[in-house]
């Protein structure tokens, strides 16, 4: 009769045995599956590797046809979206740490256009230009809305205007009492931390009458100054 040690040692090689029957129908599975379902197979693969290299935003040349790579000295870059789907900042970061715009939104943000890191032919056409397939995923990180938790303390927690701003209107105005604000809008920080803002309101004219006004400026979300650009209050 087997000892409690043998017993043991059977209950391991049973498990280890069962593990390997498992690992080996899976693989079957997804053979058979290939074999059946090609087309359906390979849309899946590509679905999970886009997936799995989104996660992150990085971004590796092997994921791209050789011929469609347009960095041949760069293993991967780095994807990242500033803004959100209706002001999408997406940026391209290098393995040294440089980061260019992608978009033209971007450029127009500060940041260095990435065709400067791409080799022009005799004809001065680009060998290799930015794959359409690279921009789309970029596109894909852009969340609804962006994330303005890393500077959210520059703004009023009762109006979100940016602190002070309604102060600094309210001394500009005619008559500073009827000042009734509206809305506050503002745009995702540039490429050098910067961020514009309006403030929509109500206030009295000279002749006692309620005007719209418009008040606009910009902030360094780093330190949250504010510098009011404008007042048009009608």
């Amino acid at each position: 009769m087997p000892g409690p040690w043998a017993f043991a040692i059977y209950m391991i090689l049973g498990f280890f045995a069962l593990g390997l029957c498992v690992a080996a129908l899976s693989v079957l599975d997804d053979e058979y599956d290939a074999w059946m379902h090609p087309q359906e197979h390979a849309a899946r693969l590509a679905a999970e590797a886009t997936q799995h290299r989104m996660e992150g935003g990085s971004f590796f040349r092997t994921d791209f046809p050789s011929d469609a790579w347009p960095w041949p000295k760069v293993d991967h870059i780095q994807l990242q979206c500033h803004g959100s789907k209706d002001w999408p900042m997406v940026t391209l970061t290098m393995p040294d740490g440089k980061e260019y715009g992608l978009n033209g939104t971007a450029q127009e943000a500060g940041w260095t256009s990435i065709l400067k890191t791409l080799k022009k032919g005799r004809d001065g056409t680009f060998d290799r230009p930015v794959p359409d397939d690279l921009m789309k995923d970029a596109l894909a990180l852009c969340p609804d809305r962006p994330d303005t938790s890393a500077y959210d303390q520059c703004f009023s927690k009762v109006d979100g205007a940016p602190a002070g701003v309604v102060d600094a209107v309210q001394r500009g105005l005619r008559d500073p009492d009827s000042f009734d604000l509206i809305n506050v809008s503002r745009s995702a920080p540039d490429a050098h931390g910067v961020l514009e803002f309006h403030v929509k309101f109500r206030a009295k004219n000279g002749f006692g009458g309620m005007n719209l006004g418009d008040a606009h400026g910009h902030m360094q979300v780093s330190d949250c100054k504010v510098s009011l650009d404008g007042i048009d209050d009608g």
